[in-house]
């Protein structure tokens, strides 16, 4: 065996202590036990949806079914889900009503039609749009009470 100098027996000796000192230490702890518990809320969120669109040329009886689009926006802080949107046209006018107008194809008279819109989560600050139709029907009554009526159509979203 060699010799070891007393230079090098010092640094085995400190070496060794320190190995033993840091496996005694992994094995040294206290056991403990504990518990504890958070809270949270969430918040109902803000309805805020701008629904619009107006029909830009003036429908007269038997004219071809025109173009409308449909802005849905979402002004809340958070997210808002739109599934669909509906509207109803009504009048400024007695005896002219929204049986006297079909939005894509379906006729306005009492209950909200369905608009082509596709289900959206939406972010704050953003939009989404609907392309639909309008037609003034021609009907084989008198529609005399439509004249210069002014529409309103109606939005809803679910």
């Amino acid at each position: 065996m060699a010799h070891l100098s007393r230079r090098q027996k010092i640094a085995a000796s400190a070496t060794a202590l320190v190995l033993v000192g840091s496996g005694t230490a992994a094995f040294a702890f206290w056991s403990s036990t504990g518990a504890g518990s958070g809270a949270g809320s969430t918040t109902t969120g803000g309805s805020n949806l701008t629904i619009s669109g107006d029909v830009a040329s003036q429908l007269y009886p038997g004219q071809g079914a025109q173009p409308f689009t449909v802005t849905v926006k979402n002004n809340a802080d958070n997210n808002a889900r739109v599934a669909g949107l509906t509207a109803v046209v009504t009048t400024d006018k007695v005896g002219c009503d929204g049986s006297d107008f079909s939005i894509n194809g379906s006729s306005s008279s009492a209950s909200p039609v369905t608009l082509n819109f596709t289900a959206i989560d939406l972010a704050k600050d953003v939009s989404s749009t609907s392309s639909n139709t309008i037609q003034f029907i021609n009907k084989t009554s008198n529609q005399d009470a439509c004249k210069d009526a002014h529409l309103v159509l109606t939005y809803a979203s679910n």
